[in-house]
């Protein structure tokens, strides 16, 4: 946690290990489990790392470094 509100997940740690990241994070202390879930779409039940699309999409375009570095990206 960076700040008390404000909780950073990266979306490869969520992709690779969810319940880590999430517990990892520090934000599963602050939250409490639906007494009852929500239903959700089946392609959001799950995280797929889908990057590699994006990054062919943008066909290599640079945007700067500032959150990259931040977030520990080899760009």
């Amino acid at each position: 946690m960076r700040d008390e509100d404000c909780h950073v997940l990266r979306y490869e740690d969520l992709c690779e290990d969810a319940d880590a990241a999430i517990a990892e994070s520090g934000i599963d202390a602050h939250l409490q489990r639906r007494a009852e879930p929500i239903a959700i779409e089946d392609r959001s039940a799950s995280f797929r790392n889908s990057n590699a699309r994006y990054f062919d999409l943008h066909e290599g375009t640079r945007y700067g470094r500032g959150a990259w570095d931040a977030f520990g990206y080899s760009v």
